[in-house]
Order: structure tokens, then sequence, then C-alpha cells
């Protein structure tokens, strides 16, 4: 079995970027992944978009305010 990715994708007010981010993964050959969003601190409906599209590969992880 192939080993499993992690891909780690911050995101701070991406509204307008994180479909198509999201889409861009999902299109890659290698399937075994995982995509962990860390919304940190947005301001806008990044974290909407992305729960909407949460599934067994997608987590979203939310921090309340803005940090490096």
């Amino acid at each position: 079995m192939d080993p499993l990715i992690s891909v780690v994708i911050p995101a701070h007010n991406e509204e307008m970027y994180i479909r198509q981010t999201l889409h861009s993964v999902q299109q890659q050959t290698y399937q075994n992944y995982e995509v962990v969003v860390v919304a940190n601190g947005c301001t806008d409906k990044t974290e909407q978009v992305v729960q909407k599209k949460t599934n067994d590969k997608l987590r979203l992880l939310s921090l309340p305010k803005a940090n490096v």
C-alpha cells in the first residue's frame, strides 16, 4: 500500500481561492492522502466553504485568531 500523505493548507481569508485549491488536490493521480485546512483567524467565509466539503479525506482545524 502506498504511504499516506498529509497535505496541510494554511488559510487566512482564502474564500476566493480555497475551492480551487481543494479541487486541485482532489484531481491528483495519487489518492492516498488526507487534507487538513488550518483556518487561521478567518473573517470571511473560508471556514464555511471548507465545512461544506469536509469528508473522510478533508478536515478543518479552526484557530480563533490569526497567528503564524
